[in-house]
């Protein structure tokens, strides 16, 4: 399952972001690719 099926199943179980709109495949590919929630980032 890519970013893009991530988002919708999400949104089809009604799993809302932060900010409360629905979620979008580019918001998911964010969060997989930021160091910091990777788990690379230490401080």
């Amino acid at each position: 399952m890519g970013v893009g099926g991530i988002s919708r199943e999400l949104n089809r179980l009604g799993i809302k972001p932060r900010r409360g709109r629905m979620w979008k495949g580019n918001t998911i590919h964010n969060i997989l690719t930021n160091p910091i929630y990777a788990g690379f980032v230490s401080w």
